[in-house]
This record gives structure tokens, C-alpha cells and sequence, in this order.
């Protein structure tokens, strides 16, 4: 699949612009800002998850391509047969995707591209959901054809009373209430150009996404940086590196909760505190909660090229990978009935070096 493809879907994962474009390979949206998308390569073949080995530049960096800006891919490979166990071992058991990055072309002019897109998510309402009074006769319904069956059942008896008031008498609609026009932004830069001796690419990209949830965002800033030198007319050099951050509020709570959670139950109690009658917080109350992400990473390599003789190419390469990941969660005392508070932080370090040697033989 070439960049033109990947880039004609905004999105903040690469993966979700191949949905319907390679036979064999099933990918479904992760959803929210940030979400990993679920990508099935010759359906489920092991019992430890699904997802792929993905392959940047040669460099294996795991099962997650969201740090990567989608215009700086030149392609994306598919590896779906035996040729991927026999690379890369058992680490493609659900199969490999080769990203090959964007690079200078040599001998071409100093060329400056600029582009800026913004898209908008709405959610498709195809379902109708119960609200009022027309909740609470249904309810009211269940109970009695659960009395049928078990006559003493307690709580079926409680909402079938007179003046019961196991049933509340608000209308809320919850799907409204926590949904919101999802607004995406993406602004990048690239410099390009080459001689005879040397060629070079430098890009910088700000990605700004809203999830179609209150309370769940992300920010993502990408820099990346290109370069390779004819030596000599057989040696080469070259540096490709790639630094990322990126920002993000995880939603807690969804548009799928949202639809389940009792309509007959007030945002807010006569306090004007959030209503916890349920047991729990409601899903407006949710969007209070915290869940926040910082993600630094750094992806390079260094390398060499040597044209041995005819046809003969050696290459050697060293390549790193660096991720410092920081998540700090907080759940303020007025969601808990018992009015306490509560929050965690966590630190992941992430590190892998690949040192390759590699000689080819093109008989063209």
C-alpha cells in the first residue's frame, strides 16, 4: 500500500487507513483518541492476542504503529506466509507489516510541502434507546411477567407498588449527555532535496484529536530526520530518526455505557452534588474522572553501505528504540459514596538495540 493510500484517511494510526484495502487483512477502529486498532492477518492463529509485528526501517517495534505520522510512510507491506516466520520467528505468528518511511530523492531540489486537514466525527445514531415513561412502563412490564415465574420475587414486588419508588422520575438521556462533535486536526511540514553525494528529508507534524466522548483527547507531536551520504562512489552513510510525544486523556466512561445506564436516575441529586443512588458514579460524572498519558519516544538508525562487487551489497546497521511512558489516573472524592479520593501513577521504560548485517545480491 503506498503513502498516497495511507494518507487519504486522517487518523491518528496508520492501520485504520488499510481497512478494506489488502485481501487477507481484517482492521477494525480502535475508537477513541489513541486506541489501538484490532488488525487480524489470516484471522486469530494464536491464543496470546492478534495483533501483528510491526517492522519500521528494518526495526521491530512491536504490536503499535500510533507514534508514526501517517505522512511520513512511503509503504506498508503485508507479510501473511511462511516468509515472516522464517525473518522473524515466532514474533510473526499473526503476521508482519514493513513500513518503509519517507526519504530524500537524490539529485532532486530543495522542496518545502506543507499540508493542513481537519475532519469532524459524528456518531450515527441507528438504535432508538427507552426513556420516561415509556422506560418505566416497560420495566414495570418485566416485572410482572417475572412474577410469573418467581412470585416472590422481591424487588419485581417494590417497583410494582402503588407509590413504589424504586423507580426514578427523571428523563435523562445519557448518550446525549456525554457525546460530542470529535474534531480532528493535522499540520505537517516536510523538507526535502539531494545531490549526487547526498540526499535529505526533514518533517515536523502536530496531530489534535477530539474523541466523540467527553473527556478523552489526544495531542501528538512528531519530528523526524532523514539523511544519507555517498562517501564514496561505493560507501554510504545514513541516519533515519524519528521522536515523538504524545498527550492523552483516556475517556472513562463510552457512548456504550452511556445508552445502557437507567434514563429514570438524575444527572444531579437535590444537593446539586452528582446522583449516586445507582452505587456508582453515572456517566456524566465519569467524565470527571482522570486517566492521563505522557509517551515520550525516540526510533533510529545508523548505517552503512558497501557495493562489494557486481551486483554484491553489504549493509550494516544499528538501530534503537526508546519509550518513557508516564500515566497518572485520579478519581475526586465526590464520585465515591463513601467520599474518598483516589489516584495512582505509574513509569514504563522501554529500550531495544538491533545490530544487522546483511549482504545482497541483485543479479539485474
Amino acid at each position: 500500500v503506498k503513502g498516497d493510500e495511507i494518507t487519504e484517511t486522517v487518523t491518528g494510526n496508520a492501520m485504520d487507513a488499510l481497512q478494506g484495502k489488502i485481501n487477507g487483512v481484517q482492521v477494525t477502529s480502535g475508537g477513541g483518541p489513541g486506541t489501538q486498532p484490532k488488525v487480524l492477518i489470516r484471522g486469530v492463529t494464536t491464543v496470546n492476542g492478534t495483533d501483528p509485528l510491526y517492522v519500521v526501517d528494518g526495526m521491530p517495534v512491536g504490536t503499535n504503529i500510533n507514534f508514526l505520522n501517517s505522512n511520513d510512510i512511503q509503504s506498508m507491506e503485508v507479510l501473511k506466509d511462511a516468509s515472516a516466520a522464517a525473518i522473524y520467528g515466532s514474533r510473526a505468528a499473526n503476521g508482519v507489516v514493513i513500513v518503509t518511511t519517507k526519504k530524500g530523492v537524490e539529485g532532486s531540489k530543495p522542496t518545502v510541502n506543507f499540508n493542513y486537514n481537519v475532519t469532524t466525527d459524528v456518531q450515527i445514531k441507528n438504535f432508538r434507546i427507552l426513556y420516561g415513561d415509556e422506560w418505566r412502563e416497560t420495566v414495570r412490564r418485566f416485572a410482572k411477567e417475572t412474577l410469573v415465574y418467581d412470585p416472590s420475587n422481591q424487588y419485581a414486588l417494590e417497583i410494582l407498588e402503588p407509590n413504589s419508588t424504586a423507580l426514578g422520575s427523571a428523563n435523562t438521556n445519557w448518550f446525549d449527555e456525554v457525546k460530542q462533535t470529535a474534531i480532528r486536526h493535522n499540520a505537517d511540514l516536510t523538507v526535502s532535496g539531494g545531490s549526487k553525494v547526498s540526499k535529505y528529508l526533514i518533517s515536523l507534524s502536530v496531530f489534535d484529536q477530539q474523541g466523540m466522548v467527553k473527556g478523552g483527547d489526544l495531542s501528538r507531536y512528531n519530528a523526524r530526520v532523514s539523511t544519507e551520504m555517498n562517501v564514496l562512489p561505493i560507501l554510504r552513510f545514513g541516519i533515519n530518526a524519528n521522536m515523538s510525544y504524545t498527550d492523552q486523556d483516556n475517556a472513562n466512561t463510552s457512548l456504550f455505557s452511556a445508552q445502557g445506564f437507567r434514563p429514570d436516575l438524575p444527572i444531579y441529586n437535590d444537593n446539586g452534588e452528582f446522583d449516586l443512588s445507582s452505587g456508582s458514579a453515572n456517566p456524566v460524572a465519569n467524565t470527571y474522572k482522570k486517566n492521563h498519558n505522557n509517551i515520550y519516544r525516540i526510533m533510529g538508525t545508523v548505517y552503512g553501505e558497501v557495493d562489494i562487487w557486481k551486483g554484491f551489497r553489504f549493509r550494516s546497521s544499528l538501530s534503537g528504540n526508546l519509550q518513557f511512558t508516564e500515566n497518572n489516573s485520579f478519581s475526586p472524592s465526590f464520585l465515591s459514596t463513601r467520599n474518598e479520593a483516589s489516584g495512582s501513577e505509574y513509569h514504563y521504560k522501554y529500550s531495544k538495540t538491533v545490530f544487522d548485517n546483511t549482504l545482497n545480491y541483485n543479479c539485474l
